[in-house]
């Protein structure tokens, strides 16, 4: 009989605590267990802590702030667009917390031994050598009916979930389940049974990108909107308490935030209306989400580019956006595909060259999901490489800080370069750079006439006062020549200058825009 099925042996019969010489010997166990029949359910934890605590119950966690969390969340959630399907279900807008880290009543589990072996033995915070991890391991039919034989008594009872989240590639990567569990330790009910063995570092596989995909769904894009906003709203408040600047607290379950001045009354005529263009009807298709499925990200084509670096910038972002084009021409479903890319560049260095490949990813992922034309992303595309090839040649010329870097490139880039800064609902922003001329090129044609007759000099033609006058977007522009500057310059910016940020790909969910 060889350790594993010893291992096997022990905990079918149940004779005291289990123990393994490894994570690797664990999760063998665990999956051989698994096709006997005898668990279906895995959690791993990277501490053999005896209680299974949901977060929102720990003592590290202030529960009336946690709850705060969770109404903002899901006040968010149900005023986003797209979003509706997901924010008709308390169960997968409570998943969507739980897989980003807000304190929830649920406790992670998996169908897969091997991602318990992952979360029980990867960590930013590890334990030292040789202290104890454990992977739980649960048999579901059995704990339906322990929770089952429990008094119903208008008290909730420990439930298991399977959920069905709408592009939470998480959630489909780590295969994971849940359990609801209304008190401070599920294992008081039921002692859920574990293997526990020293922590000796990281399994081998699967790795961290198999757990945590790289790329992001429609979804998770939207929510890296919302949670570097909460991080912002966060800043802000302990800035304010710094300075001894009394912040003005709002219901959280009403507001976001506070709500920034849209336009100057003093400048109007009368009160401004949004453009006609910006009626929903017509924004609905650039707010929509499309369902994609991780397992199509894991299996999906190719395309592969190479870049030659001895070539005039201009003539290799031409060739690429007419290579571009012939994919799309070749291919006609291939926009529907989540495409891999992989460009080469001869004599870069190799982390630049990934840097610019996560620029053309992202901005392909982005558009694609969206009713821009094939000119549209190609040009978008071209560009991206483009202002990446400048980067590249201002770097390697003279030693540069980031943001030196940017203001000498954006100086080759455009005519009279423009700062701008923007973001949907509530306290999330991007940046981006264009032409001041093309960016009052998109303003309404009737605004000059909107205005008092004594402020027009002061305002018509001039860039800064421009955005000033109107934060809203609908009020200033034509959606339509707004849109234009995005494939442009808006969307290529945004993924090379200030690739931390939220990437928005359509002024359609934008609530402000104006000068940084």
């Amino acid at each position: 009989m060889d350790k594993i099925e010893q291992l096997v042996e022990a905990l079918v019969s149940r004779k005291d605590t289990v123990r393994a010489d490894n994570v690797e010997d664990a999760v063998k166990a665990m999956e051989r267990l698994r096709d006997m029949g005898h668990a279906q359910w895995f959690r791993g934890q990277i501490r053999n802590w005896p209680k299974l605590v949901p977060t929102v119950y720990r003592d590290s966690v202030d529960f009336n702030e946690a709850l705060s969390e969770l109404n903002r969340f899901f006040y968010w959630a149900k005023n986003e667009p797209g979003l509706e399907k997901i924010a008709q279900s308390t169960d997968a807008l409570i998943a969507v917390a739980q897989h980003y880290g807000l304190p929830t009543s649920f406790l992670d589990f998996t169908t897969n031994p091997r991602v318990a072996g992952y979360f029980a033995s990867a960590s930013k915070e590890p334990p030292p050598h040789g202290d104890e991890s454990c992977i739980y391991y649960l048999n579901t039919e059995e704990a339906d009916d322990i929770w089952g034989y429990l008094p119903k008594d208008g008290n909730p009872i420990p439930e298991r979930l399977v959920l069905d989240v709408t592009n939470l590639w998480r959630l489909e990567a780590q295969e994971g389940v849940f359990v609801f569990c209304p008190s401070a330790n599920l294992n008081w009910i039921y002692p859920i049974d574990r293997i526990v063995f020293p922590y000796q570092g990281p399994i081998d596989f699967p790795l961290d990108a198999d757990i945590y995909p790289e790329r992001e769904s429609p979804l998770e894009a939207r929510l890296r909107e919302y949670f570097e906003g909460e991080k912002n709203r966060r800043g802000g408040k302990e800035f304010k308490r710094l300075w001894g600047i009394p912040a003005h607290i709002i219901p959280e379950e009403n507001r976001l935030h506070i709500t920034a001045e849209l336009y100057k009354p003093e400048e109007f005529v009368t009160t401004p209306t949004a453009h006609e263009s910006w009626a929903d009807d017509a924004l609905e298709p650039w707010c929509n989400l499309r369902r994609e499925y991780w397992r199509e990200v894991q299996r999906t084509p190719s395309l592969v580019y190479a870049v030659n670096s001895a070539g005039p910038i201009e003539a290799e972002t031409e060739k690429f956006g007419k290579y571009v084009l012939n994919a799309f021409a070749g291919n006609p479903t291939i926009r529907q595909k989540l495409v891999l890319w992989s460009i080469t560049i001869d004599q870069y260095d190799n982390a630049n060259v990934d840097q610019i490949n996560k620029a053309v990813q992202r901005v392909w992922d982005e558009m694609t999901r969206l009713p821009w034309s094939d000119d549209d992303i190609a040009h978008a595309l071209a560009e991206t490489l483009r202002f990446s090839l400048w980067v590249e040649y201002v770097r390697g010329r003279k030693e540069l800080s980031d943001y030196q870097l940017v203001q000498e490139a954006v100086q080759r880039l455009f005519q009279k370069p423009f700062w701008i800064e923007f973001g949907p609902e509530g306290d999330s922003y991007s940046r981006a750079w264009v032409n001041e001329s093309d960016l009052l090129g998109a303003v309404r044609e009737d605004f000059e006439s909107m205005l008092r007759p004594e402020e027009r000099r002061n305002i018509v033609g001039h860039g800064i006062n421009t955005l000033l006058s109107a934060r809203s977007p609908s009020l200033l522009f034509d959606f339509q020549k707004l849109s234009q500057l995005f494939p442009a310059q808006i969307i290529p910016s945004q993924a090379v200058f200030y690739p931390e940020k939220p990437l928005h790909a359509t002024p359609a969910r934008l609530h402000i825009l104006g000068p940084t």
